[in-house]
């Protein structure tokens, strides 16, 4: 009944109530010194401005000591704009945590998958009055 019209919905359910998470973050300078450790599995370079640049796994740690071997991120997700972002953040990320920003493109937190498809359940539960 449309090709990824179900998706293309999303993009018109606002993303106001979707949780942001606080995440590690490493500047360049960080990043230089392999004996700065990652939590948690994941930690995100940023610039001086607090942009990401790529994504840092424990599991590579050590081989990554400069901006040039970080893993690629995927789309970003500017907070309160809607759930086709905010999934398509978390869906696309190597982490499977999606970053959000503010507007000025800063890293505020990332987003989780489970818990905007939570979201996305609910809005379609509320929709069909069940």
């Amino acid at each position: 009944v449309g090709r990824d019209r179900g998706f293309r919905h999303l993009g018109f359910q606002a993303g106001a109530g979707v949780p942001v998470h606080p995440v590690q973050t490493l500047d360049p300078a960080e990043l230089a010194d392999p004996a700065v450790p990652v939590h948690g599995g994941w930690a995100l370079a940023v610039d001086d401005a607090g942009r990401p640049l790529g994504w840092v796994p424990a599991t590579a740690r050590r081989s990554i000591t400069g901006t040039g071997s970080l893993i690629p991120g995927g789309s970003l997700y500017p907070e309160g704009e809607s759930l086709r972002r905010a999934l398509d953040a978390a869906l696309s990320s190597p982490s499977g945590l999606g970053v959000a920003v503010d507007a000025g493109g800063r890293v505020t937190g990332v987003v989780r998958p489970a818990e905007i498809l939570a979201l996305i359940e609910a809005a379609r539960v509320q929709r069909s009055g069940a």
